[in-house]
């Protein structure tokens, strides 16, 4: 019998990342939480723009990390993933150290323009590289989901840790604020000194058109759904910290305990919750949990408004915190593993990046939902609810899909 060369053994088939990639995963993340942290109180202490105009800076930079995704993801597609990532940590500590000396209104939008535009491009390549290198089924592969998961955790995890400073230095001089974005861009200049030993060399295979994914029925389908399932962190983030300002009995410090338990759970559970969802019809049940979790934990924020108790109030608020957190983390597992059902084999950072969309937009029209829902009350998150219960369902009918040019994929 003649060896198929075009199906490598199993044990040769898939190489793990390398090790640095989780460090260059988490400096990254640290420097990304101090700006999530501080730039919107910057702009209006440190260089007194006032909201107007702070506003017009965070939205331009939320416009460009929409923008600069494709174009990342294809150039790391042209150079290789290693000499991509070399320049985008360049780029990135240049525009943190610009936007912590700016001084007026035109200097940082400038510098969060070019700050914005690298916040979502660069986690795709880094993702990319996550995914190790050799062939791959037409199923993704335990190597390539534990992979994921872990850049996942230790994301949030390095998000959570670059908050930190930023809120420390909140209650000193605004000259404390500019230190602490020099410490982003040195954590990010670590990381482009990291990335120097990473594999090198272009990725094989075609370059694949920006759009190309989205011409794909099937990836466009979990792109949109995990868009529409990304909006309960911003609920979270955004939604509920107002509710509890404005119509319940819980109090004020429960805003930042809820942060807290949501970093916590997602670094120590999103591993643990991933296993097991290399196999489709794991993966897909992950997804209709996370959004009939989103319906229910949505569903019970009106219970906070009750005339309760501070620790009653405290006690549903809990509750519904831990309900969107499990959404997020089975959410992230299950879309993550369907994805990679629809990855090239190579050349996969143009797709990543197209998915990464999805969660940009839900920072985009996540906020106005959100303030939506809390003006309209009872009624507007309970319409929210029926809208994840929806998607529950539609999310049933996921088909799994071979690899680009692979055999149809089946499910176990």
């Amino acid at each position: 019998m003649t060896e198929d060369t075009r199906n490598p053994p199993a044990e040769a088939a898939l190489a793990g990342p390398p090790k640095r990639i989780y460090l260059i995963c988490f400096g990254d993340a640290f420097a990304l939480g101090i700006y999530l942290t501080l730039v919107p109180v910057f702009l209006g202490r440190a260089i007194a723009l006032g909201d107007v105009r702070t506003g017009a800076v965070l939205a331009v930079a939320g416009a460009t990390s929409i923008i600069g995704a494709l174009p990342i993801g294809r150039f790391a597609t042209r150079v290789g993933n290693r000499d991509a990532l070399r320049v985008l940590f360049v780029l990135r500590a240049l525009s943190f150290l610009g936007l912590a000396a700016v001084g007026d209104f035109v200097g940082a939008m400038v510098a969060a323009g070019l700050s914005g535009l690298l916040n979502r491009g660069v986690n795709p390549v880094i993702q990319s590289v996550g995914l190790g290198s050799g062939h791959r089924g037409e199923e993704p592969d335990s190597t390539e989901v534990q992979a994921l998961a872990r850049l996942q955790a230790w994301r949030n995890a390095g998000i959570g840790a670059g908050a930190i400073p930023a809120s420390v230095v909140l209650s000193l001089d605004v000259s404390a604020f500019r230190w602490v974005l020099v410490l982003a861009a040195a954590s990010v200049t670590i990381c482009g000194i990291l990335s120097w030993g990473l594999p090198g060399g272009k990725q094989r295979g075609q370059p694949v058109p920006q759009l190309a994914a989205l011409r794909d029925p099937k990836f466009a389908s979990i792109t949109v759904i995990y868009a529409f399932l990304s909006i309960p962190s911003l609920l979270l983030q955004v939604g509920l910290p107002l509710w509890i300002v404005q119509r319940t009995h819980a109090p004020p410090w429960s805003v930042g305990l809820i942060q807290v338990v949501n970093t916590i759970l997602v670094v120590l559970l999103q591993i643990a919750v991933s296993r097991g969802s290399e196999r489709y019809a794991r993966a897909r049940g992950l997804v209709v949990v996370g959004a009939l979790l989103a319906a229910v934990a949505t569903a019970l924020i009106p219970a906070l408004a009750w005339p309760v108790t501070a620790t009653g109030a405290v006690a549903v608020l809990l509750a519904v915190a831990l309900l969107f957190t499990i959404s997020e983390i089975v959410t992230t597992s299950g879309t993550m593993a369907v994805v990679l059902t629809r990855l090239p084999r190579d050349g996969n950072v143009t797709h990543l990046a197209t998915f990464s969309l999805g969660f940009g937009v839900a920072t985009v029209v996540g906020p106005p939902i959100a303030t939506i829902a809390v003006a309209a009350g009872t009624s507007g998150w309970l319409l929210l609810a029926a809208g994840f219960l929806i998607l529950a369902v539609l999310s049933t009918r996921l088909r799994p899909a071979a690899r680009i040019e692979g055999r149809p994929g089946r499910e176990e």
